[in-house]
């Protein structure tokens, strides 16, 4: 018959004790972990949430900002503007026929000193 080590055995127990312990260890560093990533998820989708619920709320702002209502109380209002009255409008019927007559002048025998007098004239009508 063999004849059992007994510091063989103690060995093997404190080799499989401590493998136990590592992988426990192990398993409960990664159940630690996978809580802490499904907390952060939790949080990221409350914030997207939140967030979705604030974009809904500017794009209704957003469109009751373009209303018609909105524009004509805001030029009325704050820019003094007015609304055009009937006789303000006046319509323009494009269907006739538009003509352009160019006159040409004949020219004069002018001076030099008329040509000046001329140009004289047309800075002062500017001026005034």
């Amino acid at each position: 018959m063999k004849k059992i080590n007994i510091h063989n055995i103690r060995w093997s127990v404190i080799l499989c004790i401590a493998a136990f312990l590592a992988i426990g260890g192990y398993l409960l560093y990664s159940h630690i972990a996978l809580n802490e990533v499904s907390n952060d998820l939790l949080s990221a989708k409350s914030e997207l949430t939140r967030l979705e619920g604030e974009a809904r709320a500017l794009q209704v702002a957003i469109e009751q900002k373009n209303s018609l209502d909105e524009i004509e109380r805001i030029a009325t209002e704050e820019l003094g503007m007015v609304k055009i009255e009937n006789y303000q409008i006046q319509t323009i019927n494009l269907l006739t026929d538009d003509t352009v007559e160019i006159i040409k002048d004949e020219p004069k025998d002018d001076s030099w000193w008329d040509g000046v007098v001329a140009e004289f004239n047309i800075l002062l009508e500017y001026l005034s």
